[in-house]
């Protein structure tokens, strides 16, 4: 009994062979580039809590990824949340966008976690619809709907 299973699995995973050469066809996956589309920026805008914990600030999140990729790179730019009316920056940070699954009030949610170059800072989105994203906290919970922290896209390019 042990050797038909062995000879099937031997059968269905050999591959052919054409004058000496291997051959095996690959099928277009997430891991072939040109399946991933083409690169993408988009720019979000909106408020966050400082850094420090102290009080908003006003903040430019730039997301650059491949169109149909859930990881890519970011940069976010924090401002000053005072009567300039979010002119004066603050910092950049950049680092890693990895796209998650579910949260506990909806498996099916989406969530981009942004995650600093130098890990000291993880930063957890709900993403809502096609252009907002709403700040969660560290174990990935709606907050209180009086903190009003979202970031609306507000320019989106693909190449």
């Amino acid at each position: 009994m042990l050797s038909v299973a062995a000879l099937f699995f031997s059968a269905s995973c050999s591959h052919a062979d054409r004058g000496g050469k291997v051959e095996t066809e690959v099928p277009r996956t997430s891991m072939d580039p040109e399946g991933l589309g083409g690169r993408q920026v988009l720019v979000y805008e909106g408020t966050l809590p400082a850094a420090s914990g102290d009080g908003i600030t006003c903040v430019k999140l730039t997301i650059e990824s491949r169109e149909h990729s859930g990881d890519g790179t970011f940069t976010l730019e924090r401002f000053y949340s005072e009567v300039d009316a979010c002119r004066r920056e603050v910092s950049v940070r950049r680092g890693r966008r990895y796209t998650l699954r579910g949260i506990p009030e909806n498996a099916d949610a989406t969530v981009w976690q942004l995650v600093t170059e130098e890990g000291d800072e993880t930063i957890n989105l709900l993403k809502e619809g096609g252009d907002t994203l709403t700040l969660l906290d560290a174990k990935q919970r709606i907050l209180p709907s009086v903190s009003g922290f979202e970031l609306i896209l507000k320019e989106k390019t693909i190449d």
